[in-house]
């Protein structure tokens, strides 16, 4: 996708990262690890309030070599995974990659916009704020 949207998606991440404490979001606190599925709905959020013409969707995966699942968000026909570095074969985020670069580690099971993933959601209150926030905040320092 475009250089814009990968630098709004590093922002993002960088947020998170630094606010980690902060954001009232499941297992948020060790962020990046072991809150896949809640960073990439949150960066999903963004991502379709900024971008509301494209289609953005959170791809939920199985651990090939394992027990599990992760979570990441495609856009644009780009992956975002602001969380694979959790994993010892990632050293960082994939920001505007392809799958193929997963698909030796993991097994795409379900693909859904991120709109439909919210609807009956648990969490979608407390994830919906949380991104207006982290969105408010990357508007603010932008």
């Amino acid at each position: 996708m475009s250089e814009k949207q990968e630098v709004l998606v590093r922002h993002v991440r960088e947020y998170m990262q630094n606010n980690r404490s902060e954001i009232d979001a499941p297992f948020f606190s060790g962020f990046p690890n072991n809150c896949c599925e809640s960073a990439s709905i949150l960066l999903g959020i963004v991502l379709a309030r900024c971008y509301p013409k494209q289609q953005v969707y959170f791809i939920k995966s199985e651990v090939i070599f394992g027990q599990g699942m992760h979570f990441w968000i495609e856009a644009g026909g780009s992956v975002y995974d602001i969380t694979c570095d959790q994993f010892k074969s990632f050293s960082e985020p994939i920001i505007g990659g392809s799958r193929s670069e997963l698909s030796q580690y993991f097994s795409v099971s379900e693909q859904t916009e991120i709109e439909k993933k919210l609807v009956n959601y648990d969490w979608k209150d407390r994830l919906t704020c949380a991104a207006e926030c982290v969105y408010g905040a990357i508007r603010s320092n932008a």
